[in-house]
């Protein structure tokens, strides 16, 4: 690699926990510092002030999503899935699909209307697992709502493929109808960044293990609690999805506004008597 100048050594003293095989892997003091220059990749979220540079302590501060501006509502929000940091800031900024998203597992349903979508919820309610629903507001997902539930972390496939069945079997019940819902691993983003995922392999390479140790002892949030949506924010959403479901034609909003439409249409003149003097 060369010789280690002070100068190099000044410029990786901010590495509070150290950065682990430095010298045992073959590369340039360009190649390293490249490698440890976490700001370029982000510093449009920089200009905008999404993340913050923490002078004092050397390190990069993330905001989370505002609950209530979230187009999903939050049954209940697993303590151990850092989506914000994972999707949110790892694989949107620095392209790597992280380590705790190779395991994850969720099982998706496509309510057909704004009334399925609320049924939903009392079947989520019901079950008590990690969950959500709402609008589907991603340009590559082709629907207008959403619902998930979440496999615990850590669970085999065979654990997720029994839960898959008891979500199908719950949400038969509630519709009255057969349901289609799929049980997919990590993001749909991820899957379109690189590929099937059955393609990926059981766990991420050793570099990409060695850069996340790097990345999680640089990154924190703003605000680190992970509690729960509140029942105010959950009003919040739900009557944006009412609002939502008018403004794409879903006509099953009038269920929830006393059949009245949210606004009154124009006056259409198009079979009207001429006025006189007109």
């Amino acid at each position: 690699m060369g010789n280690w100048s002070g100068v190099l050594r000044k410029a990786l003293s901010w590495l509070s926990t150290g950065y682990p095989i430095l010298k045992e892997r073959a590369m340039s003091q360009y190649e390293l510092l490249k490698e440890l220059d976490l700001i370029t990749p982000v510093s449009n979220a920089i200009r905008a002030e999404k993340i913050l540079i923490d002078k004092t302590r050397s390190k990069l501060v993330y905001k989370t999503t505002k609950e209530s501006e979230m187009p999903w509502v939050l049954i209940r929000k697993d303590p151990s899935r850092d989506c914000n940091r994972w999707l949110g800031i790892y694989f949107n900024y620095y392209r790597i699909i992280p380590s705790k998203c190779f395991g994850c597992m969720k099982i998706v349903f496509r309510p057909n209307n704004l009334e399925e979508c609320f049924a939903v919820e009392e079947v989520q309610q019901d079950m008590g697992m990690y969950s959500k629903y709402g609008m589907e507001q991603r340009e590559f997902c082709p629907h207008l709502y959403g619902a998930f539930w979440y496999v615990p972390m850590g669970a085999n496939l065979a654990r997720a493929q029994q839960l898959h069945g008891e979500v199908k079997k719950a949400l038969e019940t509630k519709l009255n109808r057969e349901v289609k819902l799929i049980l997919k691993r990590a993001c749909t983003e991820m899957e379109l960044g690189y590929g099937d995922s059955t393609t990926w392999g059981d766990f991420p390479p050793q570099d990409q293990v060695r850069y996340e140790h790097l990345l999680d002892s640089t990154y924190e949030a703003y605000d680190e609690k992970q509690a729960q949506q509140t029942p105010m924010e959950q009003a919040t959403i739900r009557r944006r999805m009412i609002e939502y479901a008018w403004k794409n034609g879903d006509e099953t909003y009038k269920l929830f506004t006393n059949s009245k439409p949210l606004f009154p249409a124009s006056h259409d003149y198009s079979n009207d008597s001429p006025l006189e003097g007109l």
